[in-house]
């Protein structure tokens, strides 16, 4: 009867535990990024406004980002070349979304991002 009572009791621990542990690793989400997360040289887009959520980064030009689903809010502008970046909603340059100046950081509403460039001058579709 002791034993019994000894294997509901453990058996009852080792559900608990599970549970815990169980709903902890699907709970975890990976730390908040912030604008000062983005490494020098790079353009960032976040997936929340204020340079926070999910992070991309980019050091050059592209021409389909597709692959990379980018839903944006926010971008910082963390080049160290004082080029000014482009991000455009579609592949291949074109419909221009986003025009940062390096320094800068800025929010705005939801964009899709689908190619991105470096200038020196003005961004413009191609």
């Amino acid at each position: 009867m002791m034993r019994t009572n000894l294997r509901r009791v453990a058996a009852a621990a080792v559900v608990a535990v599970s549970a815990v542990t169980g709903s902890t690793a699907i709970g975890l989400q990976p730390a908040a990024a912030a604008y000062s997360d983005c490494p020098a040289g790079y353009h960032c887009f976040f997936s929340g406004s204020g340079g926070v959520g999910t992070r991309w980064q980019f050091s050059g030009s592209n021409s389909n980002l597709s692959a990379y689903g980018i839903a944006t809010q926010s971008g910082y502008n963390h080049g160290s070349s004082g080029m000014r970046h482009c991000g455009f909603e579609q592949t291949n340059l074109v419909t221009l979304k986003t025009s940062t100046t390096q320094g800068q950081q800025h929010s705005y509403s939801a964009r899709a991002i689908r190619s991105n460039t470096w200038t020196w001058g003005t961004c413009s579709s191609v």
